[in-house]
């Protein structure tokens, strides 16, 4: 298989065939035509696989250190990396060097991390650590000190498989593309450039196997920055202050790996307490919170007191000795292999810590895990296990829950209690960790009358915990926890300013439109899963984002929400919407808790809904009432009856019946109905997933269905491609991007789309005879003939490209036949005839399209025995059919995957798209302008031997407005004036 050469190099007529070798011969034959793949990397894959093959010697870690760097070199060349002068601040704030009145600045950011950009579009500017000196100091005393932790008795480890033996390219690949492309280390490589000179991974594979056969990594990877980011507090204050270690992306996607096996084997081993959740594959934030409020909820219930206590660990990540990281490991069985390599990724490892007054001096790290490191969270949940199987050994009851370092205990007495809290503190001491009592918190919630807080006193080594009183909370994975807890609106008013935010910035409007997608919607659901509002508040969100998003769209307020809400792939935007999808959550909980892996998160999840149906008909409820009363069913005894406290059940039955739910359970096991998809315990994580579609779907529907708004879209459903540019803006101006959900919707502002004017008033401006429709305009005035002639020739010309590159092309737009018909194209593929017309109608429906394209082929029938007489067994008509406003006909992808690869015909696709777009937005710009078209031909562009996707075709610079006098000196534009 060929690689395409720029289409502008294309000769006249016939492909540039390959040269032959000494004997004449070709060597590779004419295949289809494809993108050209950067090759940067190939060089390095021969040294090695040698280092794969050749024994473990000190040459072997001499040519691997040069390879990397040899690696790290080319990549940094290729995109022209280097690092760049730290500007001084004065006012000790910054947004990481970004400056937010810079449009280009800003849009450039967020293409490459749309999270920094966004983070600094929302948040108010952070702040440097305002100390130097005293910054090192605290660290140096910190991360160069190698705590011991107390020597325990170990018994025999258990023998184990092995974690892993070397990485698969499957796997790497997938682990990159799951990668957030974040901040870059000291290299300035980023995720998003190893995906584009790597995709395969086959470099990086074949790195990560050697570092794994010798055990060790390259010594550039042990060098990090460390950023500290301000929790909360007196700034002066160090310990108010997070240190997030910021590594090469190749050095964290190699750890990641390393830690999605490590999960995977601890997981299969079930090495770690169910008591833990942090970091894990369990839904541990809505867990934890749910049985959090059961061990509340049980003081009404079984008329006794309850205790909880929360504690705050100091500086958990950095403080856990080096050693109780090894023998945690030791312990558990894990292998000695690698057990040794990640005492290698840890020896001789150092930082910087970049405060307001520049980095500090070089800080070895002798102790601790760096956060913002893969490896950390898993590495911390093993060295700290021992304490909650310590803490929960021989108790009954539920005694401690764990996130990482967050830690709740509960008790049913006070005296318990305490001694919990001290045993805590020994278990934790003894690994050289310590508890801030300042940041702890416990609530003694009494049934006594009258019930709530009492203030019961508990002590921390010496220190007094605070004590939470009637309205008190203490925020707990991101839910207020207490007695009394009024309702709390501050999330959903953030999320209304990020929203304004957003929506104000200098971002493109395909950014704004992204960013609120990934960054504003989400930051509602755990507000949704725990019914913090109720879908009346949720309304008025969507109010409000509707009003933006529509801004954004440059649609006006008559535009149909249903393209708001309509699935991508069909032509809508995919919004969610804030009512509907507080439905969605609050079903996806209950399912979730139903169906947990961890036999007491469903054992207590079953419980509580047998109790609350119990309550609702008065006796024990049966599997048959149990999906009954999920799905909302208001006969007979549910009638008469109704539950008087809320819970997750009662919100979640509210949430289904709105949502037309229905549930079903077999011996206490539930299945959901979503639409026409039924889903059960194995597919609970796709619960969501079906909710959305569902909703995106009936949305799109209900687009299509409408008898103006929803003609194009009817079209533009039929191809994902149609709408590709409306999600990254590749290969479309702005104004086209403005302009295309205006004409998809019928609203661009012509004579016949105005409310109420006399038919006079609706004709055509330019001819006067025909109403001044959009279709009339971009596809029927015929003052316009010479504009439809060069949308057509523009999507030819790509056409043309991809065919003569396979084949031959015997005549373009020339006499042919008898009768002398004018095909755009007549070619040759394989002594095949293909007879190949572009046509570009107006999407009235999918039924036009069909019209078109049977239109071209009894048009050109008469050349079938034409060519048959000229002694060509196989003659094929192949109407090229795309709309006007970019609809793209998935039965031209028949013949042209003949002529491309896959990956071509996906770029070839998109640009024939964009093309139409962009010639019917200057048709209708100067219509409405009343200036002329002429002469306007974007011709391809190929920039030097460096051929990159995003460069494949670029267009001369255009004026982005047209005014009665604009005019373009070199022919492209003219005046009427």
């Amino acid at each position: 298989m060929r690689l395409a050469p720029p289409p502008n190099h294309l000769p006249e007529t016939l492909p540039r065939s390959n040269p032959g070798n000494e004997n004449g011969e070709d060597p590779n034959p004419r295949g289809r035509i494809d993108l050209q793949v950067p090759d940067t990397l190939k060089p390095f894959l021969e040294p090695l696989n040698t280092l794969l093959e050749m024994d473990e010697t000190s040459d072997a870690r001499a040519h691997f250190e040069e390879t990397v760097r040899n690696v790290t070199a080319a990549v940094q060349d290729y995109f022209h990396l280097q690092p760049t002068r730290r500007k001084s601040e004065t006012n000790g704030s910054n947004h990481g060097g970004l400056d937010l009145q810079n449009p280009q600045r800003v849009q450039q950011t967020y293409k490459w991390n749309r999270r920094k950009c966004v983070r600094a579009i929302t948040q108010e500017p952070s702040q440097r650590c305002p100390v130097n000196m005293e910054t090192f100091r605290y660290f140096q005393s910190v991360w160069e000190t190698s705590n011991s932790p107390v020597e325990r008795i170990h018994s025999e480890p258990p023998t184990r498989p092995p974690i892993m033996e070397s990485f698969s390219q499957p796997f790497v690949a997938g682990c990159l593309k799951s990668a957030e492309n974040s901040a870059p280390g000291q290299d300035l490589i980023c995720y998003k450039h190893w995906r584009e000179l790597d995709p395969s991974c086959s470099v990086l594979t074949r790195i990560f196997n050697v570092c794994i056969k010798l055990s060790d990594i390259p010594v550039a990877w042990k060098t990090s920055q460390t950023v500290l980011i301000h929790k909360k507090g007196d700034v002066s204050n160090l310990d108010n202050w997070r240190p997030i270690s910021l590594s090469n992306t190749i050095y964290k996607l190699f750890t990641k790996c390393l830690e999605k096996k490590l999960s995977e084997w601890c997981e299969a081993n079930a090495i770690l307490s169910p008591t833990q959740k942090g970091f894990s594959p369990y839904d541990g934030v809505l867990e934890h919170n749910f049985l959090l409020t059961q061990h509340l909820e049980a003081a009404r219930r079984c008329d006794t007191d309850k205790f909880v206590t929360w504690l705050d660990i100091s500086n958990a990540f950095g403080s856990v000795p080096r050693q109780a990281v090894i023998d945690s490991l030791v312990a558990c069985g894990a292998d000695q292999y690698f057990v040794s390599l990640i005492c290698s990724i840890y020896q001789g490892s150092n930082t910087r810590v970049l405060t307001e007054e520049g980095p500090t001096p070089t800080i070895q790290l002798l102790n601790g895990v760096k956060q913002g490191c893969p490896l950390s969270g898993i590495l911390f949940n093993l060295s700290i296990d021992k304490v909650l199987y310590t803490i929960k050994e021989n108790r009954e009851q539920r005694a401690i829950l764990a996130f990482a370092d967050d830690i709740v205990l509960l008790a049913n007495d006070a005296e318990d209690m305490q001694e919990m809290i001290t045993a805590t503190a020994h278990e934790l001491g003894a690994l050289c960790l310590s508890l801030n009592p300042q940041k702890c918190a416990t609530l003694h919630l009494s049934v006594r009358v009258p019930t709530g807080s009492v203030p019961t006193k508990f002590q921390l080594e010496g220190a007094e915990i605070q004590a939470l009183s009637d309205g008190d909370s203490y925020t707990y994975l991101g839910t207020p926890v207490g007695f009394f807890v009024q309702k709390n609106f501050k999330t959903a008013n953030q999320a209304l300013t990020i929203l304004e935010k957003i929506s104000t910035s200098h971002l493109e409007q395909w950014q704004k439109l992204d960013a609120l997608k990934t960054f504003f919607f989400p930051t509602l659901s755990f507000s949704m899963r725990t019914g913090q509002l109720g879908k009346t508040d949720w309304s008025e969100v969507d109010v409000a984002a509707r009003k933006e998003i529509k801004n954004i769209l440059s649609l006006p307020s008559s535009a149909s929400n249903h393209y708001i809400y309509g699935n991508r792939k069909l032509g809508g935007r995919g919004v969610p919407s804030a009512a509907e999808d507080s439905d969605f959550y609050l079903v996806d909980s209950a399912f979730k808790l139903l169906t947990s892996r961890d036999e007491d998160v469903s054992f207590e999840a079953l419980g509580q809904l047998t109790r609350t149906v119990a309550h609702r008909i008065g006796r024990q409820p049966s599997d048959g009432d149990l999906g009954a009363y999920m799905s909302g069913s208001m006969e007979g005894e549910y009638a008469e009856t109704t539950n008087q406290l809320s819970n997750t059940w009662t919100l979640a039955r509210k949430a289904s019946t709105r949502q037309l739910v229905t549930w079903s359970f077999t011996e206490g096991k539930p299945k959901v109905t979503i639409g026409d998809e039924v889903l059960t315990s194995t597919k609970r994580r796709g619960i969501l997933k079906a909710f959305h579609d569902n909703f995106q779907v009936r949305e799109t529907q209900n687009l299509l269905a409408a008898p103006s708004q929803g003609k194009v879209m009817d079209c533009v459903a039929m191809a994902p491609t149609s709408s590709h540019f409306i999600t990254y803006g590749k290969w479309s101006w702005k104004t086209d991007w403005r302009f295309i959900h205006k004409a998809r919707l019928n609203l661009v502002p012509l004579n016949a789309n105005k409310k109420g004017p006399l038919p006079t008033l609706r004709a055509c401006r330019k001819c006067g005879h025909w109403d001044e429709t959009l279709p009339h305009v971009i596809n029927h005035c015929k003052s316009y003939s010479a504009a439809w002639q060069l949308r057509h020739n523009a999507v030819l010309a790509r056409i043309r490209a991809a065919i003569a590159f396979r084949g031959t092309i015997l005549s373009e737009n020339q006499v042919v036949g008898p009768n002398r018909l004018r095909p755009d194209l007549v070619a040759q593929i394989d002594n095949n005839i293909y007879i190949v017309d572009v046509t570009i109608p107006f999407e009235n429906r999918r039924q036009a399209f069909n019209q078109d394209r049977e239109g071209k082929v009894f048009k050109y029938l008469e050349l079938l025995l034409y060519f048959t007489s000229l002694g060509f067994q196989q003659v094929h008509i192949v109407p090229i059919v795309v709309g006007s406003l970019g609809a793209w006909d998935p039965e031209n992808d028949v013949f042209l995957r003949k002529v491309a690869t896959n990956r071509y015909l996906a770029v070839l696709r998109k640009l024939c798209v964009s093309d139409c777009i962009r010639w019917s937005n200057l048709h209708t710009a100067s219509h409405r302008c009343k200036t002329v078209l002429h002469r306007f031909t974007p011709s391809p562009v190929h920039s030097g031997t460096t051929f990159k996707l995003f460069e494949l075709w670029a267009f001369p610079e255009r004026p982005i407005a047209l005014g009665h006098n604009s005019r373009q000196r070199n022919g492209s534009w003219h005046s009427n004036n």
